[in-house]
């Protein structure tokens, strides 16, 4: 029984471990295509990898800039609200999402997220 219960504990962690290491590489994919401008290719994989892991934050922020730059403001928006979710004190998420509500025209918004951006961090030259 012991043998069994290990067993059972092992393969769980061996299956974690899998989608772990299958969800980092789609992130990765996402995050190359991003950086070289394909970012319809990078939304894709970047669905892909907050699908498999909710809770990540920085998938969240980058599917949103991604979103963003493929001219997909309200999804990028959402996108960006989850990662500012899983990471409220991050000030970076806040000047993205400052970035998408102004070009939706919408500038107090905006304006509350710079400030916000800048109550976490006033050095943030961006925001």
């Amino acid at each position: 029984m012991l043998y069994t219960v290990i067993g059972v504990l092992l393969s769980a962690s061996l299956t974690t471990a899998q989608t772990s290491t299958a969800t980092d590489s789609v992130y990765l994919a996402g995050e190359a295509a991003y950086r070289d401008g394909r970012y319809a290719e990078s939304v894709a994989h970047l669905r892909n990898a907050v699908r498999a892991s909710s809770d990540s934050a920085e998938a969240w922020s980058l599917l949103g800039r991604a979103l963003y730059r493929n001219g997909e403001y309200l999804e990028a928006e959402r996108a960006m609200r989850e990662a500012i979710h899983r990471a409220p004190i991050r000030s970076e998420y806040y000047t993205y999402l400052g970035l998408i509500l102004t070009e939706q025209q919408r500038l107090n918004d905006a304006t509350a997220a710079y400030f916000t951006a800048l109550g976490i961090a006033p050095s943030n030259t961006e925001a």
